[in-house]
């Protein structure tokens, strides 16, 4: 299957050809497009499964972030309950077989009450400097006028893919590698960890619900 580059380079060739005919040049040209009208319907197939991914994970990241936070929630709370009946037994250290559980001096720290009242001689004036970008951009719509210290870009150019509403809800998954991923997420037995199996687990009736006979080639 040609690539998007070789349909390119085939235009070219075409269009810098002086031995075919004008019919030929027509008909061949057809040929170029139908391939490059194919091609193009792959790319938005392409594009349309790369943001599925990063869909997916961006809500895996966010589930995961929340379980972080309340790991680190209990850890907390569990370290304060063997601390306040460590003080309470007046014990400030304790020595184990796996370990030592000790309760240490922690540095000097300041709690601030009131900012107003703290002395002249503690406080650090700090001044941020922000460009409004967006201003100088409307300046320039406006008036035409480039200010000082900045360069104005008006052939910036972008690609934008925009899914048709009759597309083949198109879904396809490296299964392989999300098994590496859990995988290396394991334990030391090669466990998954529930995570990962529940992530794989939504990922794959996704893919059951929306999977088609499609090939993807760039």
């Amino acid at each position: 299957m040609n690539t998007l580059y070789d349909i390119k380079n085939r235009f070219i060739e075409l269009m810098n050809n002086d031995e075919l005919s004008e019919e030929e040049v027509n008909e061949l040209g057809q040929v170029l497009a139908i391939e490059l009208q194919n091609k193009s319907a792959n790319i938005i197939a392409y594009d349309r499964n790369i943001n599925s991914w990063i869909d997916s994970l961006k809500n895996e990241i966010e589930r995961l972030t929340t379980m972080k936070k309340s790991l680190e929630e209990k850890h907390e709370k569990f370290k304060g309950y063997v601390k306040s009946n460590m003080e309470q037994l007046n014990l400030t250290k304790i020595d184990t077989v796996l370990g030592t559980i000790r309760i240490a001096q922690n540095p000097i720290s300041v709690e601030i009450i009131s900012e107003n009242e703290i002395p002249a001689e503690y406080k650090q004036e700090v001044i941020t400097t922000k460009i409004d970008k967006k201003a100088i951009a409307q300046h320039f719509k406006e008036t035409g006028e480039v200010p000082n210290g900045c360069i104005i870009h008006t052939d910036n150019t972008s690609l934008r893919i925009k899914w048709g509403a009759n597309m083949s809800d198109y879904f396809e998954l490296d299964w392989k590698l999300i098994d590496e991923i859990m995988k290396y997420w394991g334990d030391k037995d090669g466990t998954k960890i529930q995570g990962f199996k529940s992530f794989r687990d939504r990922l794959q009736t996704r893919h059951n619900k929306r999977q088609r006979n499609c090939t993807i080639a760039i």
